[in-house]
């Protein structure tokens, strides 16, 4: 959960963060963090991470920015092996928001170990930001399938590796992962921090997201800020930073994937160097949506039989709706360990109202499949990073937890705290989408 608050903190622009940080892994630009020569050079880099037997060949049309944009036009990438086989090809990725093609200020925390300073991520955070990818191809994964789509011929049918649903099925992925667009946006006003993430699939299937969280960003730039600090000069033992560059070359680029790598199997060693409490950050809104249209809907049916089986599923779960007096009863030994009178009531409404907007929603989805919406609106907010002190210390002098464990179970005190809250409406939707 920890380097959860790290990423929302400091790669707020989810999306193009993420592909700069595999693809720009060597810039060494003075100015930008996108440049022609370093971003070629860091895609073959990371492909040979994955694979070192794999020899590519990069081409791009066009690579160009300024500090606050950047935009990648025609990236193809190829097996220069045998066969010279294409990997992927992208048409464009173009962003822009406050330094998102800074060098400095996106290398800071892997070049130098230091968070950058509280101006720059609070105007980072506060400045809307955009991104999007266009034309999207996972070539390799069409060469790979296509291998199943046609299958060596042979005269027994019983010896066929697919039944034709199968290869039916197959043609479609092909054609929803030849074509993928992405749209990722953020802004702030005076509902808070807002973030909007769009994939469309084949130019037919959208999967959208949305949240809204608030967060007072110089308690949280002050706590990453002393926690690494704390790392440099107390766990590692340095007297300032001019002497742990001494005793690198270059950068800290390798000892800051050691630490991730230490963190995150073993995050209690790191106790001593947090500055407790970890400040909230409090989600207010959270939308979740998949759709499709009907004549999408109709080529995935004709595609694969299971799809209609999933249908009459649902349908047939959907029948009989029970009432809140059914629900209570068939729960009440789940929910009577629960002594708080009032929180057991509010607990068990919520639960409720949950369960029957979701017979609801699939009940209407199982007549006419379009789409499937989660939303989640809290007047207070959830908070979203849970007692952290509490979790770490209790392991603190005990056998260590991996970072998975201590975000498994706060996701458990974040349902528990959706569930407990009067303020809190959680439901599903079918079909609800203009």
């Amino acid at each position: 959960m920890f380097l959860s608050i790290i990423i929302i903190m400091l790669k707020p622009r989810l999306i193009f963060n993420l592909l700069i940080l595999f693809l720009s892994v060597e810039v060494n630009s003075n100015e930008l963090f996108i440049t022609g020569e370093s971003f070629h050079s860091s895609v073959s880099s990371f492909i040979k991470n994955i694979d070192p037997k794999i020899k590519v060949s990069i081409s791009t049309r066009e690579i160009g920015g300024n500090r606050d944009t950047f935009l990648i036009n025609g990236l193809r990438i190829y097996d220069s092996g045998f066969g010279g086989k294409e990997i992927l090809k992208l048409e464009e990725i173009q962003c822009s928001g406050y330094k998102v093609n800074d060098y400095q200020y996106n290398t800071s925390l892997s070049k130098f170990f230091k968070i950058p300073n509280f101006e720059d991520i609070n105007k980072s955070l506060k400045t809307p930001s955009n991104c999007s990818i266009r034309g999207l191809d996972f070539s390799f994964l069409k060469s790979f399938l296509q291998t199943y789509q046609n299958p060596p011929y042979t005269e027994d049918p019983s010896n066929k590796l697919l039944d034709n649903d199968s290869i039916e099925f197959i043609k479609l992925m092909i054609r929803l992962f030849a074509d993928i667009d992405i749209n990722y946006s953020t802004l702030f006003n005076n509902q808070g921090y807002n973030t909007y993430v769009e994939i469309v699939l084949g130019n037919s299937i959208s999967l959208k997201s949305s949240f809204i969280y608030t967060v007072e960003i110089n308690q949280i730039h002050n706590f990453i800020d002393t926690f690494f600090k704390n790392v440099v000069f107390n766990h590692w033992g340095y007297q300032s930073y001019d002497q742990l560059y001494s005793d690198i070359i270059e950068d800290t680029s390798e000892i800051y994937l050691d630490f991730i790598a230490d963190f995150v199997s073993n995050p209690t060693s790191y106790y001593d160097s947090m500055s407790f409490p970890v400040p909230e950050i409090l989600l207010k809104n959270i939308l979740i949506s998949f759709s499709w249209s009907e004549k999408e809907f109709m080529n995935i049916k004709d595609s694969s039989s299971q799809i209609e089986k999933l249908r009459l599923a649902l349908r047939v779960i959907s029948i009989k709706k029970l009432s809140k007096r059914q629900f209570f009863a068939s729960l009440e030994e789940f929910f009577s360990e629960l002594k708080d009178d009032e929180s057991k009531k509010i607990i068990m409404t919520n639960t409720y109202d949950i369960y029957s907007s979701f017979i609801d929603a699939i009940k209407e989805f199982s007549k006419k499949p379009h789409s499937l919406e989660l939303t989640l609106d809290s007047s207070n907010g959830i908070n979203i990073v849970p007692d952290l002190e509490v979790m770490l210390k209790e392991n603190n002098e005990g056998e260590g937890i991996t970072l998975e464990m201590y975000q498994f179970l706060s996701l458990m005190k974040v349902i528990d705290s959706i569930l407990n809250s009067e303020g809190t409406k959680l439901k599903f939707e079918a079909n609800s989408m203009k």
